[in-house]
């Protein structure tokens, strides 16, 4: 019986590990912050139309793009968000 607890615990470390790994993977093929702003884009100008988009365009390619456009969604911090601000104002 103490075979078979152990065999248990053994596949449910494997599995842990296998879990951990995949997210990890996943983590570092991030969507960058550029990646979902073009899929956005798309969308806005089909839903308000493409001359109501411009404004969000020009912050975008002016002020984020350069700061965070490369950034994984899950590496962008609130100080970064509040360093554009402040470059901005």
């Amino acid at each position: 019986m103490p075979t078979v607890a152990k065999e248990k615990r053994e596949a449910a470390k494997k599995q842990r590990e296998e879990v951990e790994s995949k997210t990890k993977e996943e983590d570092s093929k991030a969507a960058t912050f550029s990646e979902i702003f073009e899929k956005y884009i798309v969308q806005a100008e089909h839903d308000k139309g493409a001359s109501s988009c411009k404004d969000e365009i020009c912050f975008f390619k002016n002020w984020i793009a350069p700061n965070i456009g490369d950034k994984g969604m899950n590496e962008i911090t609130p100080d970064m968000l509040e360093q554009i601000k402040k470059k901005m104002s």
